[in-house]
């Protein structure tokens, strides 16, 4: 099984899949109820189906990890994955070739994975603020973590209504291996502090927030 890397966590555990095998290979592996099934039949990029099945794959390991039985998993209104019949909470990212999956008991969580890309220098003043722009220092892979923290405070925030500038603030940190930083959730003049793990491998970034 193609797990590039398992973490348990003090609140859940985290994990990383390559996405090598074929749609029918991740099928085969994974249970699929009626509301699920609808859902990936809606799916008509194969490249999509294959990362959604992969995904899904890598939750069922981490449940299996935690000697607890996979339903499967169905998507909220919001668009968030929501484990069926557990308790536990799930968050799920792709970028290129690889998949994570972060599974915890606590309420916020969020996991995102990016592949670092010059491309995200066009993109980063639509979600950066000037002094996120100027921490970065035009560095790619400091404004691909920029950027990806932002994504785990979207998914904590579950809601989705959110301004990445406006409504989300990373404070300055040091973009090292493995290393942490203190990102906001602002909205109506009320503020939520919430702590970041980021993450390099190979060329790609990876954030997550396990919760409290």
């Amino acid at each position: 099984m193609p797990i590039v890397q398992t973490t348990t966590l003090k609140n859940g555990i985290l994990g990383i899949w390559d996405i090598t095998e074929s749609k029918e290979e991740l099928l085969h592996q994974l249970p699929f109820s009626e509301d699920e099934f609808e859902q990936f039949s809606k799916i008509k990029n194969l490249d999509k189906q294959r990362e959604k099945l992969a995904g899904r794959v890598l939750a069922k390991s981490l449940m299996d990890t935690l000697d607890e039985t996979y339903y499967g998993i169905v998507n909220a209104l919001s668009g968030r994955p929501v484990l069926m019949d557990s308790p536990r909470r799930v968050s799920i990212s792709h970028s290129g070739k690889y998949v994570a999956a972060l599974i915890t008991r606590s309420k916020t969580v969020g996991v995102d994975i990016q592949r670092i890309e010059p491309k995200i220098a066009r993109i980063a003043p639509r979600v950066l603020s000037a002094k996120e722009l100027e921490d970065c220092d035009g560095q790619t892979a400091k404004l691909c973590a920029y950027w990806s923290i932002k994504e785990v405070l979207y998914k904590v925030y579950r809601e989705r209504q959110l301004n990445f500038i406006d409504h989300l603030e990373i404070q300055n940190f040091i973009l090292s291996k493995n290393c942490s930083c203190t990102g906001a959730i602002v909205l109506d003049q009320e503020r939520a502090d919430f702590s970041v793990t980021v993450c390099t491998f190979e060329d790609y970034i990876l954030a997550y927030h396990e919760g409290e």
